[in-house]
């Protein structure tokens, strides 16, 4: 899910030495201090990891019906044509005014519903 990202629980007097490991090119940090995340963040990510240690991210198949939940069509049934490759969009069919019509938005704003 993270390619190229190892997680590591350090101290700060540590992070000199992280640096310098073989194939490390930094760490991800904000205004010039390293990022913190919480405990509960990794314990997230590893609920959904498998027994090869990898999360996969199954995208939603076309045809399945999803609910809208961002957006100004927030709220709204939909059923997933398909996605836009390589955009992270998706076309979807909505019934506005008694006819179908396709709406291209964000991946991001759809769950299945």
């Amino acid at each position: 899910m993270f390619p190229g990202y190892v997680f590591v629980r350090a101290t700060s007097a540590h992070f000199y030495r992280i640096g310098r490991i073989a194939g490390v090119h930094g760490l991800v940090g904000f205004g010039g201090e390293p990022a913190i995340l919480d405990d509960s963040v990794v314990e997230f990510l590893r609920e959904r990891e498998e027994a090869d240690g990898i999360i996969r991210c199954d995208p939603l198949p076309a045809g399945c019906e999803v609910r809208i939940i961002e957006g100004p069509l927030r709220g709204m049934a939909a059923i997933l044509e398909r996605r836009l490759s390589g955009r992270q969009r998706v076309l979807v069919l909505l019934e506005i005014l008694q006819r179908e019509a396709r709406v291209e938005m964000p991946d991001r704003w759809v769950r299945q519903a």
